[in-house]
């Protein structure tokens, strides 16, 4: 265990060091990902899907801040929907207009977490985000999980209905708009999804709030299985086939990413927690400090080697020190007999 808290402090001195170039790199390999995934779905020969504009945008959000990240990603989506039909184009810019000023009117910070939301959902860890939201995040964070996840069904639609939208006619707007925008506002399972997801981020926040010892840990388990819990009963609700060996998959993912990252973050050491009180004028403080976890033992060792090598510096010091002292007296002693006798 000391040797992995001693890895998680070099990784925080380097991460001190090099802080804007890793989010610099961590920016760049996520947009790459996200337009590389968004020509995946819509495919063709568009010049959003070319490789060396997606490489192009990907180096400009890498000098941004992480705020223009879901602005870059919208703009090639709404490209992409330009490709399938002028309507589709339109709509989805309007959709996504209105997303926008939701989301930069009240939380703008939280652009992980709104771009973050459509990779979990598509590799099948939907507690992903909401669950690392909780337990670094506020309450208003619910609000960009649930665009994103709205974002990530318009686009998935739009991905899907691509083929039957080539065989409308150009001018049935009404019948195309209906086509790949009304079968996301029917669905039921899209609300079931952002319910569960909101949930998942209400039971991690809520325990990590308490204070209790491992609430960290125990958020993390009990927001992945309550995601899961809902959209299984969601399923169950729609009548649609369980999905148990997935979502259990997914489920012990998130569990997993979420202890790793929570060890990086917090690692709390409960064993040396400490209560006290004091009061002023006006009010009674009930404190509980719990430091975190570091490599004591290592450093111990560290400083009780440095202890002794010191002592044994400090003895063999006195030790020449006395010897050169006790000849002094000889040396002198010889030196006035000689001169007595001249």
């Amino acid at each position: 265990m000391t040797r992995i808290l001693e890895i998680r402090e070099k990784i925080e001195s380097f991460y001190a060091r090099a802080a804007s170039y890793v989010d610099m790199a961590l920016r760049f390999v996520l947009l790459l990902f996200l337009l590389f995934g968004m020509a995946g779905m819509f495919g063709g020969v568009s010049v959003f899907a070319n490789g060396f504009v997606i490489l192009l945008a990907s180096l400009l959000g890498a000098l941004l801040p992480f705020r223009a990240l879901p602005l870059i990603a919208g703009v090639f989506s709404v490209g992409f929907a330009f490709t399938v039909g002028v309507d589709a184009g339109l709509v989805l810019l309007l959709l996504y207009m209105t997303l926008y000023c939701l989301f930069l009117r009240f939380v703008p910070e939280d652009s992980l977490a709104f771009v973050l939301t459509p990779p979990s959902l598509a590799f099948g860890l939907p507690a992903l985000v909401p669950v690392v939201a909780g337990l670094r995040r506020r309450p208003s964070s619910i609000l960009a999980i649930a665009c994103g996840s709205f974002a990530w069904h318009v686009l998935k639609s739009l991905s899907v209905c691509s083929a039957a939208l080539s065989e409308l006619p150009a001018g049935d707007y009404a019948a195309r708009i209906r086509l790949f925008f009304g079968s996301v506002l029917s669905d039921p399972g899209v609300v079931i999804e952002i319910l569960a997801l909101a949930a998942a981020f209400i039971v991690t926040y809520g325990i990590r709030r308490t204070g209790i010892d491992h609430a960290f840990m125990v958020g993390v388990v009990l927001g992945s299985l309550t995601c899961a819990f809902f959209i299984e009963l969601g399923h169950l609700a729609l009548g649609q086939s369980f999905q148990m060996v997935s979502s259990l998959l997914g489920t012990l993912a998130v569990i997993v990413i979420g202890f790793v990252l929570q060890f990086f973050w917090f690692a709390p050491d409960f064993k040396r927690a400490e209560s006290f009180d004091f009061m002023d004028d006006d009010f009674y403080y009930y404190v509980r400090v719990v430091p975190k976890e570091r490599a004591y033992r290592r450093r111990l060792e560290s400083a009780a080697a440095f202890s002794e090598e010191a002592a044994a510096g400090e003895t063999d010091f006195l030790q020449e020190a006395g010897a050169g002292f006790g000849e002094q007296p000889e040396a002198a002693m010889t030196t006035s007999d000689e001169e007595a006798s001249s």
